[in-house]
C-alpha cells in the first residue's frame, strides 16, 4: 500500500503518481485532511536541523534541472526517488564516485543513454531548502550529476509512503 502526500494542494502530480501504482497493482491512499503542506508547515523547522522531508523518503518532485536545455521535455517531468542527502550534508566526488558525509550513495557515469556527456555534481554542502536525491537504479538520471543537480523543496509534489 501506497499513501500520497500532497505538499501543494493542488493534485495533478498527486494523480499522476496514484495512477502509476494502481497501475503497479499496489493500493494508494491519500493523506486527506492534511493535504496542501500541513505537515511541512506544522513539523517542519529547517533552520533547528528539522525536516519534513527526511532522508530515506521516497518523493516526486518537479524536475527543474539544468538538463532541460538539452531535454527540453524534462521540464516539470514528475521523477520519483528516494532522498538520501539533506541540508548541511557534505556531498563529495572522487573522480565519478560520489559519497554524503563519507559514505558512498552512488559512481556517476560518463555518459547517458543518447552518448551526451554526463559530469558529475559539483562537491558541495547542500544548502537549506534542498535535498540529494537518488533513484532506485544505476541508471537512474539522479543527484549524481550536475545537469540534474540537487532538487528544491519547492519542487516536490508528493511523498510517498510505501506500506509494506
Amino acid at each position: 500500500r501506497v499513501v500520497l502526500q500532497d505538499f501543494t494542494g493542488v493534485p495533478l502530480l498527486a494523480d499522476l503518481a496514484e495512477m502509476v501504482f494502481t497501475s503497479a497493482g499496489l493500493r494508494v491512499a491519500r493523506n486527506r485532511p492534511y493535504a496542501g503542506g500541513f505537515c511541512t508547515r506544522t513539523y517542519g523547522r529547517p533552520q533547528h536541523g528539522v525536516h519534513a522531508l527526511q532522508r530515506g523518503d521516497y518523493i516526486v518532485f518537479a524536475f527543474a534541472g539544468e538538463a532541460q536545455a538539452a531535454y527540453p521535455g524534462l521540464h516539470g517531468q514528475p521523477f520519483f526517488k528516494i532522498v538520501r542527502g539533506m541540508p548541511g550534508d557534505t556531498v563529495t566526488v572522487e573522480g565519478r564516485i560520489v559519497a554524503i558525509n563519507g559514505e558512498f550513495v552512488g559512481q556517476a557515469k560518463t555518459h547517458a543513454y543518447d552518448r551526451r556527456p554526463l559530469d558529475p555534481i559539483a562537491p558541495t554542502v547542500i544548502p537549506l531548502g534542498h535535498v540529494y536525491v537518488q533513484g532506485t537504479s544505476a541508471d537512474s538520471f539522479d543527484s549524481r550529476y550536475r545537469s540534474s543537480g540537487l532538487v528544491s523543496t519547492a519542487d516536490v509534489v508528493v511523498r510517498v509512503r510505501p506500506l509494506l
